[in-house]
C-alpha cells in the first residue's frame, strides 16, 4: 500500500458532506487522511495500516503532540455517528468500524464500516473530490467545512445561501447572530484562507432583504484545472521537500524554497544539514519552521560565497563571520545594507562591524 501525500484525492458523497458541520477540525484531518488510503482500494478490503509520522509529514503538527491528538480524536469520532434516512428508517453508521492504536510503534490500524462504503467507493452523481494539498493548510474547522461546500458548487461557478443554513453547515449554529461577528469571525477568515492556500479563488456578495442582510452568494472559480499544479520533483528533491513541509512549513513556502536550493545546486547539502537545523531550533525552543528557512536561506547565501570561484572559501576568515552574519541579517530582513551603498559622491557610508573586520572589496563593492 503507497502513502498518501498531498497529492492523494479524498473523495466523498455529497450527503457525507453535508453532515461534517459537527466534526472537529484534528476529526477532519483524520477522516481525509484514512479517506486518501480507501479512495483506490477495492471494497473487499477496508483494514489499512498508517503510520502517525506520515500523518505528520502532511499536517502541520508535531509528533509529540500528534499521539495524543489522534487518541482523542478516535475517541471523539466514535461519538459522532453519521446519520441515514432510508424511507421510514434511520441509521446511524460510524466512520470507523474498528481502530486500534499502536503507541510503541507510533502506528494506527482502522477499518472503514462497510455500511457507509457506498458513499465513499465508485462513487456516481453527487460527489465531491480534492486533494489534500489543497486542505492540509487550514486552521480553522470552519474553512475546511466552508471548502467542502463550496467545492460541491465548482462546476457551476454560483451558490446562494441563507445566513442560518450556512452557519449550520459551518457547525456554528446559535452562534454569532450579528452578520458583523459572523462575517469577522467565520466568513472573512475562511474566505482569505480559501483563497490562499487551496486550489479555489472565491469571492462574495451579500443578499439583503430590505437593510438586513439574509444570506450571501458565493462566485467559485478553479484556480487550475487537471493536474497542472502537480510539482515533480526526483527522489532526493521529493526526500528534501517532505522534509521541509515535516517543519510545519507551508507548501507554498517549501516549494519556494526547494526551487531556491535547486537552483543552487546545493539539494544534497541541504538534506544532509536539515536534521541538524531542527535539532538547534528545538534546543533553542523556537519555532521549527521559521528557524529552519532561516537556516536554509543562510547556507544558501554562505555557501554562494564560498563556493563562488571569484572568492574562495579562503577569502574569508573565521574572524569576519560576526560581519558576514549582520550582513546575511540584513539580506533576509531586506534591509539596506550601508557598508553596500555610496554616499557622498567618491565616498561610502560606513558600517562600522563590516568595515573594521572586513575590507570593502571583499564584498564586491
Amino acid at each position: 500500500m503507497s502513502t498518501p501525500d498531498h497529492n492523494a484525492v479524498v473523495a466523498k458523497n455529497n450527503e457525507l458532506i453535508g453532515q461534517m458541520a459537527k466534526f472537529e477540525l484534528s476529526e477532519l484531518r483524520l477522516i481525509a487522511y484514512c479517506l486518501a488510503h480507501y479512495d483506490s482500494r477495492q471494497p473487499d478490503n477496508r483494514s489499512f495500516k498508517a503510520r502517525v509520522a506520515d500523518l505528520t509529514s502532511i499536517f502541520p503538527m508535531e509528533v509529540k503532540s500528534a499521539y495524543g491528538v489522534i487518541r482523542q480524536t478516535m475517541l471523539s469520532l466514535g461519538k459522532k455517528p453519521l446519520e441515514f434516512q432510508e424511507g421510514s428508517k434511520r441509521h446511524y453508521w460510524n466512520w470507523f468500524s474498528g481502530f486500534t492504536y499502536d503507541e510503541g510503534n507510533g502506528e494506527f490500524e482502522f477499518k472503514i464500516t462497510p455500511e457507509i462504503q457506498p458513499y465513499l467507493l465508485k462513487l456516481e452523481g453527487t460527489f465531491t473530490k480534492y486533494r489534500l494539498r489543497d486542505v492540509y493548510q487550514f486552521k480553522a474547522a470552519s474553512t475546511w467545512k466552508m471548502y467542502e461546500v463550496l467545492k460541491q458548487w465548482v462546476g457551476t461557478k454560483k451558490w446562494s445561501v441563507e445566513l442560518d443554513q450556512l452557519r449550520l453547515l459551518l457547525g456554528v449554529a446559535g452562534k454569532y447572530p450579528l452578520w458583523a461577528d459572523f462575517h469577522k469571525w467565520i466568513v472573512e477568515p475562511s474566505t482569505k484562507e480559501i483563497n490562499a492556500v487551496s486550489d479555489l479563488s472565491i469571492k462574495y456578495e451579500q443578499e439583503k432583504r430590505g437593510r438586513r442582510i439574509v444570506g450571501l452568494v458565493f462566485f467559485i472559480l478553479q484556480k487550475k484545472a487537471g493536474d497542472e499544479d502537480v510539482i515533480q520533483f526526483d527522489s532526493t528533491q521529493d526526500q528534501l521537500y517532505k522534509g521541509i513541509l515535516g517543519c510545519a512549513i507551508s507548501q507554498k513556502t517549501a516549494e519556494k524554497t526547494l526551487y531556491k536550493i535547486i537552483k543552487a545546486d546545493k539539494v544534497d547539502r541541504i538534506l544532509e544539514r536539515l536534521p541538524g537545523m531542527i535539532a538547534r531550533a528545538k534546543k533553542k525552543n523556537t519555532p521549527i519552521g521559521k528557524y529552519v528557512i532561516g537556516a536554509i536561506n543562510k547556507e544558501l547565501v554562505q555557501g554562494s560565497l564560498f563556493d563562488d570561484q571569484a572568492q574562495p572559501q579562503t577569502m574569508i576568515p573565521a574572524e569576519h563571520q560576526e560581519s558576514l552574519d549582520c550582513w546575511q541579517a540584513k539580506r533576509r530582513a531586506k534591509e539596506k545594507c550601508a557598508v553596500r551603498e555610496r554616499g557622498v559622491p567618491g565616498q561610502r557610508k560606513k558600517c562600522k562591524i563590516c568595515l573594521v573586520k572586513i575590507p570593502p572589496d571583499q564584498f564586491g563593492i
